[in-house]
């Protein structure tokens, strides 16, 4: 397992926050636990007081899958209905919720490896948000034919394979959060326009880590991040035919 530990101040506020997060990628076999867990503490910045404690996996959960639902409202088509999923776990559930916000998401195609947890998604995601969940026996059945592709896994060998991806998808990549993991086949972003959240962290981290050190793209080859095509000064998708 790992831990990371983030903190930051608001000078505005006067409060300082510290994130404990864990990862543990046997617990839901050894331990029947969550995989990621975390501890969020806010304390007053005035005299160190701690104000709340707060459940960390939570909110990182939604705020994960806003990011998500956020890419999708400014790179997706606008007529998006069909999401196919790569994995089953927590973060699985809070991208498709993000998706419904901004988008007509009618039908959600699902694979894991593990049968229980595709089982149990599918009893939570229709009963939540009332949308079709269709389970999947092979990767490439969830992904065919989908409008948007979420992956969220914690892979070190990419599942996505370059052939099965259809002109105008959106990608939503986000299990690749370390060094060595991946999800994509690196061939996919040869052909997609490719935005990240923080182009010197990516370099080195998430999904565009093992194009890079396979010498298929460069860093000048990112189209660049999120937050420049909300202030537009970078272009969100500009056709139907556009990989995302």
């Amino acid at each position: 397992g790992e831990m990371d530990l983030k903190a930051g101040y608001s000078k505005s506020t006067e409060m300082i926050t510290v994130k404990a997060a864990v990862g543990y990628w046997d617990n839901p076999k050894c331990y029947k636990l969550p995989t990621l867990l975390a501890t969020i503490t806010l304390y007053d910045g005035k005299n160190g007081y701690p104000v709340c404690i707060m459940d960390g996996s939570l909110i990182t959960g939604y705020r994960t899958g806003a990011a998500g639902g956020v890419s999708a409202k400014v790179l997706a088509r606008k007529t998006s209905e069909v999401v196919g999923v790569i994995g089953a776990g927590n973060q699985a559930r809070m991208q498709v919720s993000a998706l419904k916000e901004v988008l007509p998401i009618r039908t959600v195609k699902v694979w894991s490896p593990i049968g229980e947890d595709m089982l149990k998604y599918k009893q939570d995601i229709e009963l939540m948000l009332d949308i079709e969940v269709i389970l999947c026996d092979k990767p490439k059945e969830a992904v065919k034919s989908s409008d948007i592709i979420v992956t969220a896994t914690s892979s070190k060998n990419f599942i996505v394979q370059d052939e099965w991806i259809s002109p105008g998808t959106h990608i939503i990549a986000i299990g690749a959060d370390m060094e060595g993991k991946q999800e994509l086949d690196s061939k996919i972003f040869s052909h997609a326009k490719i935005v990240v959240d923080n182009i010197q962290q990516c370099v080195h981290r998430g999904e565009t880590q093992n194009p890079i050190r396979e010498g298929i793209i460069t860093e000048k080859d990112l189209h660049g991040e999120i937050g420049e095509i909300l202030l537009g000064t970078k272009l969100g998708r500009e056709n139907n035919e556009e990989i995302t």
